[in-house]
């Protein structure tokens, strides 16, 4: 692989915080939400219900929600406090999780700024209700991490979880660059039908993007299994063989939203979608793309 990626993806390997796990831990990751304004450039927007739904239900049944990067859009838009209100809903269940102590979040190219612990502490714990001007308490003291690893020590298992922009040098080296381009170009290019760069592609056909080649790459290299985000092209092993590389895929594709679950010691792809039923009602549907594939001595 690249040795400028290795070394970056070291990086973020060895200073990762690590998260015990075993056969009772559930886990959904998702990644790529692209959370906006409410606008017409808002490309989370239309895929808002079912984001929800998936969420409400992962939190009923007491996973841990795992966001990998790009929760929110901050090239598009300069201030969280014009997404947050938005989507205050969105915002007010994952505090749910937080409370208990249920939410992991990382940040990707799109909201690096949430590296910055002073940025998280002014921005993320608290907003403002719109309705009645009164302040709320939101994720007080969250800290978003570049990567983490999950780990089981028994069965000699490791995960490293991170965004992926490690691996694209146009946007991590040049990040200011990509975001410059996004906020003042593509912005405007898309009222006349272009499609912006956080916007998901229509296929689910592996990836074969050099981004997550160099992923896979590293997994096969370090004999550790990895999760990302950033392509917005989902991916799972097909065959033994293949690197332990997973790609959860998107929350802005124009037929719904993917993430990776992990429960009882395997991982699913598995795509979420709204769906009317023969009584006529619109609702959200869980469909397994990938079947369970056991992580722990695999």
């Amino acid at each position: 692989m690249n040795p400028l990626y290795k070394r970056r993806i070291d990086k973020v390997y060895i200073n990762a915080p690590r998260l015990a796990i075993d056969s009772t831990s559930r886990l959904v990751l998702f990644s790529d939400c692209h959370r906006g304004n409410g606008g017409w450039g808002d490309d989370f927007y239309k895929n808002k219900n079912p984001y929800y739904a998936a969420l409400l239900r992962y939190y009923n049944e007491g996973w841990t929600y795992v966001e990998i990067g790009d929760g929110d859009e901050l090239w598009e838009n300069r201030k969280i406090s014009d997404i947050i209100p938005r989507h205050a809903d969105v915002f007010r269940l994952l505090r749910k999780f937080f409370c208990d102590n249920r939410l992991i979040m990382l940040y990707g190219n799109h909201d690096i700024e949430k590296s910055k612990k002073k940025w998280m502490d002014k921005n993320y714990s608290e907003f403002c209700n719109e309705h009645n001007g009164r302040c709320e308490d939101l994720f007080p003291g969250l800290c978003a991490h570049e990567g983490i690893v999950l780990e089981n020590k028994a069965a000699d298992f490791e995960m490293l979880l991170l965004h992926g922009h490690q691996a694209d040098f146009f946007n991590d080296k040049l990040w200011r660059l990509s975001r410059f381009l996004v906020r003042y170009f593509w912005a405007s290019l898309n009222m006349f039908g272009v499609q912006a760069p956080s916007s998901g592609s229509s296929s689910l056909s592996k990836n074969t993007n050099i981004c997550n080649r160099e992923l896979a790459a590293y997994s096969h290299l370090r004999k550790v299994h990895l999760a990302a985000g950033h392509s917005h092209r989902p991916s799972f092993p097909q065959t033994p063989s293949e690197p332990r590389f997973f790609n959860d895929g998107a929350c802005v594709f124009p037929w719904g939203i993917t993430c990776l679950e992990i429960c009882g010691g395997e991982i699913s792809l598995v795509l979420w979608q709204t769906g009317t039923g023969i009584d006529g009602i619109i609702r959200a549907e869980r469909v397994v793309l990938e079947e369970g594939m056991p992580l722990f001595n695999s």
